[in-house]
């Protein structure tokens, strides 16, 4: 990777990252307390079975993929990330993800109509703590599996909510956040994109 920079910002850079690593066992001050994972009703039926999250790359040994690819590959996803589960910290875009493997295309409407599954609530911090959290500069990540008993904090799902699982990412993800904040008494970040 070839990059361009000022002198004064990478001095900068330098004096602000000195020490951390891309898995630090803490969360840096700008980093979220709680990651999201999203995924489909048959995925969720068998992360609650396996007791933990797996990346693509395991579900693939162990027989449990029933994708050819993941909906990754349509998003220019490099190959590795098939090494990791991936963590957003709020707002639609997960969802936006389950949405768009229903339906084989990318769909960024966050008003199409979609099948719900689960919203995943896990402490980021416990995470890393744990040694588990990896960044890549984009993403906060887990490499191939994160077991739910220690890390989760709560499950969204339609029923939960006690709506219909045929929703839209915006219906489903707004209630789930407003059911999490009150039983956490806490405000999830609100995602200001469309």
């Amino acid at each position: 990777m070839i990059i361009a920079v000022n002198q004064n910002d990478l001095n900068e850079a330098k004096t602000i990252y000195e020490g951390h690593s891309f898995n630090d066992n803490f969360l840096r001050p700008y980093e979220p307390n709680i990651l999201l994972h999203c995924t489909s009703k048959e995925c969720y039926q068998s992360i609650m079975t396996d007791d933990c999250l797996k990346s693509w790359n395991i579900l693939i040994t162990e027989n449990k993929m029933t994708y050819e690819k993941p909906i990754g590959e349509l998003l220019g996803d490099p190959i590795d990330y098939r090494d990791y589960i991936m963590f957003t910290h709020s707002g639609k875009s997960a969802e936006r993800v389950v949405s768009s493997r229903q339906k084989g295309y990318i769909d960024m409407n966050f008003d199409s109509p979609y099948v719900a599954g689960a919203r995943f609530y896990f402490n980021a911090e416990s995470i890393a703590k744990d040694g588990l959290l990896v960044r890549d500069g984009v993403h906060l990540k887990v490499k191939d599996m994160l077991p739910l008993k220690k890390y989760l904090l709560w499950i969204a799902t339609p029923k939960i909510l006690e709506i219909s699982e045929n929703t839209t990412p915006r219906i489903f993800v707004e209630k789930a956040d407003i059911m999490f904040n009150e039983k956490f008494n806490t405000i999830l970040p609100v995602d200001t994109r469309l």
